[in-house]
């Protein structure tokens, strides 16, 4: 199975799988292969693109930019489905509503320019994941701290 970010991994293959299909979040699984970045630096930034396939049918791309801009971090994301499939992910970031393990405060906002026929939608909530309403203000355009 495809994990964006990661790569494709061997379902059951976790130390508490028990030989399950069962998503287990947060668990070693094996990878059916090593996954690869491709990453480019400059002075300001880091830019990682990251792609995986599963056949023709299953796929995504990920690219992530980190730049540096005076006194400001600026964390671009870009995910694409390269499949034929339409999926649907939660979304999550493990750099966006923490800091150094501290929760961010006023001022801080995410700005997600989704397509206009886009549903916004958290799937997996309340399985291995919490609302974004939880931590922020969330509107179609904004989630605010």
């Amino acid at each position: 199975f495809l994990k964006i970010g990661v790569g494709a991994l061997i379902k059951g293959s976790c130390p508490d799988c028990n030989n399950t299909d069962t998503y287990k979040f947060n668990s070693p699984y094996k990878f059916a292969w090593a996954p690869q970045w491709t990453v480019t630096k400059s002075s300001s930034s880091v830019d990682m693109i990251h792609e995986a396939m599963l056949g023709k049918d299953r796929g995504y791309r990920l690219h992530r930019t980190v730049s540096v801009d005076g006194d400001y971090i600026l964390i671009q994301q870009t995910l694409k489905n390269l499949g034929k499939h339409k999926f649907v992910t939660p979304f999550y970031s493990h750099h966006f509503f923490t800091a150094d393990g501290k929760p961010v405060g006023p001022g801080y906002g995410l700005q997600l320019e989704l397509a206009q026929d886009t549903q916004y939608a958290e799937p997996g909530v309340g399985s291995w994941t919490e609302p974004l309403g939880k931590y922020a203000t969330v509107s179609r355009d904004s989630v605010d701290v």
